[in-house]
């Protein structure tokens, strides 16, 4: 990357940390309606910024997806909150043992909770429980909730529909084994 496009990325990752109305100053009222509705101003000005330095044409090999993926993550996430309980876990799957990562906001002395399967963006082929970490952190702090991140198998490497069949698997066995996690499996989705 040159000097030139690393200020170029520098200012507009700086402009994500402007405030909800900073950014629609810098947006002058150009906003993006999809469906009906307005798209968020900071993730409108993100999106803008990779689509002006994105060359036509070129789709990066997947490994360079991959680590782009990783690289925005490391430069852009928030750090995840503090729990009492975050622990990786196998939950046996269709072709071997599925990697999971519970987030427990309360700890295991607290009552039975709901439970969240999430299984992360990517379209099936990138992320992963680190790229995903913070998210769902935040997201199990937020709602008082278990969050399972399951680590489904990523295409190409595993045809369709390896990642469907991994995460249907893992919410079954959810679903029978929730209690064994802290939560409570009327309560799993």
């Amino acid at each position: 990357m040159s000097d030139r496009q690393a200020a170029a990325v520098t200012l507009e990752l700086a402009h994500t940390m402007l405030s909800e109305e900073e950014a629609l100053r810098f947006l002058d009222g150009h906003r993006i309606t999809r469906g009906g509705r307005i798209m968020d101003s900071k993730a409108q000005i993100v999106g803008e910024f990779v689509k002006s330095i994105r060359v036509p044409g070129y789709y990066p090999p997947l490994p360079e997806l991959r680590q782009q993926l990783r690289t925005m993550v490391s430069i852009m996430d928030v750090p995840a909150p503090a729990l009492p309980r975050v622990e990786d876990i196998r939950i046996p799957g269709p072709a071997g043992p599925i990697g999971a990562r519970v987030y427990d906001p309360a700890g295991p002395s607290a009552s039975p909770r709901p439970v969240v399967a999430y299984f992360h963006g990517g379209g099936w082929v990138q992320g992963d429980l680190e790229t995903h970490h913070g998210l769902c952190a935040r997201l199990a702090s937020r709602a008082g909730a278990l969050i399972v991140a399951i680590d489904y198998r990523l295409a190409p490497e595993h045809k369709f529909p390896a990642a469907v069949d991994d995460c249907f698997a893992a919410y079954r066995w959810l679903r029978s084994h929730a209690g064994e996690l802290g939560g409570d499996a009327a309560r799993v989705g």
